[in-house]
Order: C-alpha cells, then structure tokens, then sequence
C-alpha cells in the first residue's frame, strides 16, 4: 500500500483521534526528516510508528496500515 493510498485511512485515523493521539507525518525524502527516521530505525516507506507519551515504541506496521489493528492499540491507552 503507497502512502497515498493510505492517506485517506490515516487521515480518519486522524481525526477520529484527534485528543487522544498526534500523527506526525515525516517526508523521507526530505533532508531534515533523516535523523528522526534513523532514530525509529525506518527504512521501507511507508512506516507506521505508534509511540507512548514517553516515546517508546509500541506498534509499527510497514507497507501498509491495519486501521483495525492501530484502533486496538490506541484503545489500549491510558
């Protein structure tokens, strides 16, 4: 799945979210996104990376996005 077609999901995603998560979204192609990318250690575009407050990582799908799976570990919250 491209990042285009799964703009439309994320974007629902997002909104659906919007008090409870803050999606970020990094360009690869652009110079300043490489330190953070290298950092969460993305390599295959796209990445979905769900985070903790503390920055822990605690999901990622690669190629492509669940919008039923990332829902589960959103629900799982405090």
């Amino acid at each position: 799945m491209s990042c285009l077609r799964a703009k439309p999901i994320v974007d629902g995603l997002e909104a659906e979210w919007e008090e409870r998560v803050r999606i970020v979204r990094l360009n690869a192609m652009e110079r300043e996104n490489l330190t953070i990318l290298s950092r969460l250690g993305i390599r295959f575009m796209p990445t979905y990376v769900l985070l903790d407050s503390d920055g822990r990582e605690l999901w990622r799908s690669i190629g492509g996005i669940n919008a039923r799976e990332a829902r589960a570990m959103v629900e799982q919250l405090p």
